[in-house]
């Protein structure tokens, strides 16, 4: 659902590729680890473009993963172009963290979650996605993000008042993170108001992205 928010709001040329964590069909056994669920996605990212440039953008849990994809599609020698957080923390961040309660999870999608499909397809996905996410969650827990080498995107949800995470990347960005501020909840950022609003700096970086990538040459 947030793929297609933001793939209408990009340049026509610049298609969306969204990835699914495994685990929410109940079929595809879940990532034993963090790192073991970077390298897959990096290897679905590289059976659709073998080489780069690559243009990452990730929100919340995502992001954490996508800057963790970045560096390591750099350690393979590949060039990322640009890479986008939204509403994000480093891996560090969860080392406090207490996992969300399954009832709290239930509720979101309670108020989130809008599907044709019948009651009992709805609830045999919640209880995956349930379990998917307080797995991911409670893996981040040991995992400290690595080092991206060059300049991200980071765009903070401001509606929560919780301040912003940018500072957080800092270490373990070393190029600028230049930070946009979104008027909406960490939760709504897939809406069409703060997609609109995503996009149009995504769209802004795309379009001065110099010959070679976005950002500082690494």
């Amino acid at each position: 659902m947030g793929r297609l928010k933001f793939a209408g709001r990009l340049p026509a040329d610049r298609p969306v590729y969204g990835i699914q964590a495994k685990g929410l069909d109940g079929t595809a056994r879940p990532p034993e680890s963090i790192d073991a669920m970077v390298t897959d996605y990096v290897e679905e990212v590289l059976a659709v473009q073998p080489e780069g440039p690559f243009h990452l953008c990730g929100l919340s849990l995502g992001g954490t993963l996508t800057h963790a994809m970045a560096a390591e599609l750099q350690r393979r020698g590949h060039e990322v172009a640009l890479l986008a957080l939204l509403d994000s923390v480093p891996g560090a961040f969860f080392e406090h963290y207490e996992p969300p309660h399954a009832d709290d999870i239930r509720a979101y999608f309670g108020d989130h979650l809008i599907s044709p499909a019948s009651a009992g397809d709805q609830e045999a996905f919640v209880d995956n996605a349930v379990s998917v996410i307080v797995g991911h969650t409670t893996m981040l827990r040991s995992f400290t993000s690595p080092a991206y080498r060059g300049d991200a995107l980071f765009f903070n949800a401001t509606a929560d008042g919780d301040g912003s995470y940018a500072d957080l990347w800092r270490s373990h960005i070393t190029g600028a993170v230049k930070e946009y501020d979104i008027d909406s909840t960490h939760q709504d950022m897939y809406l069409p108001a703060p997609a609109d609003e995503i996009c149009r700096e995504i769209g802004r970086a795309l379009a001065d992205e110099p010959e070679g990538g976005y950002g500082p040459e690494s």
